[in-house]
């Protein structure tokens, strides 16, 4: 395997994600505003699916190219001709300079995006290990409550997420506190800030604007999820709201990295808990996902057209 294979495996993984980067923004433009009627989970599952679209579609494209190297499909070998590059284990290549602009982009593209999550880890663990220092206490089910005249409750820790108090939080009434709690919880259970971790670093291959309505759209469907999630703890949608003005209004921060009680937009958090209509059948998604799927299966049960086609496109880029 040489250096000039690599780049051009490199360049057809990252042309297959720019065709994903773009299949991504058609969904978000045509789909955004329908996938905002979905339930929660499945907004969640959807701009999920939005933010691999890219890496799937990078790795579809490289596998099956790279296929017939291995007798899948037709022996390209057999009725190759020099009017384009030639993606083959077995040969030579010669260097592929779109193909090495392409590579270093995309991996450009990767590293600050990566450096840039670190960074916010980085400083979310600082500033957790300083509201350590300030005499955080322990509650018996393991609460961390923290310093704070104004009520706040958020998750921080991406691995190992963990519920913090402020104390005027703590001390708010038991009826008050419950939908706190709940809401906090299912942030926990659902590992909120692991996967939005997941869909920013999956994003990088995704166009900076792209990214970040990923990343909104997939923090407020994690929001209407930890907040519907309480409202079926307590039993009470309008007690959930309260709770939210009443958090809201303190605006008390919470560490960067960390997931808020009042993170979000408050108004259409208040707006969800107060509509009654059934927002709970999630087979368009469902519908997405198979079609999706269809098209991967599809891709690489025909690996001697997808290579010609990869190929062909690698000689016009010269």
């Amino acid at each position: 395997m040489t250096a000039s294979f690599v780049v051009m495996a490199a360049g057809v993984f990252f042309a297959g994600a720019l065709a994903g980067a773009l299949a991504g923004a058609l969904g978000r433009r045509v789909a955004g505003g329908w996938a905002e009627r979905l339930a929660p989970r499945a907004q969640i599952a959807f701009w999920m699916l939005v933010a691999v679209m890219p890496w799937v579609l990078g790795l579809v494209a490289l596998v099956a190219a790279l296929l017939p190297s291995f007798g899948f499909g037709a022996d390209h070998c057999l009725f190759h001709d020099a009017h384009h590059p030639h993606l083959c284990l077995h040969h030579p290549q010669s260097l592929s300079f779109p193909a090495l602009l392409l590579a270093v982009t995309g991996v450009a593209r990767i590293a600050i995006v990566s450096a840039r999550e670190a960074r916010k880890a980085w400083t979310a663990r600082r500033a957790i290990a300083m509201l350590h220092a300030a005499k955080a206490q322990e509650t018996p089910d393991g609460l961390r409550v923290v310093p704070g005249s104004l009520p706040a409750a958020f998750v921080a820790g991406t691995v190992r997420p963990r519920i913090y108090l402020s104390r005027a939080a703590a001390a708010l009434p038991p009826r008050l506190l419950a939908p706190v709690l709940a809401h906090e919880r299912c942030h926990v259970a659902r590992r909120h800030l692991l996967w939005r971790f997941v869909a920013r670093i999956a994003g990088a291959l995704h166009v900076p604007a792209i990214s970040r309505v990923i990343d909104d759209r997939l923090a407020s469907a994690q929001e209407l999820e930890a907040d519907a999630s309480a409202a079926r703890t307590v039993g009470d949608r309008l007690l959930v709201a309260e709770s939210l003005l009443l958090l809201a209004r303190a605006r008390a921060g919470a560490p960067t990295g960390a997931l808020a009680f009042g993170d979000g937009s408050v108004r259409a958090r208040v707006m969800a808990l107060t509509d009654v209509a059934d927002h709970d059948n999630p087979w368009p998604l469902a519908l997405v996902t198979a079609l999706a799927l269809a098209a991967v299966v599809a891709a690489v049960t025909s690996p001697a057209q997808v290579h010609h086609s990869l190929e062909t496109l690698l000689g016009w880029l010269h």
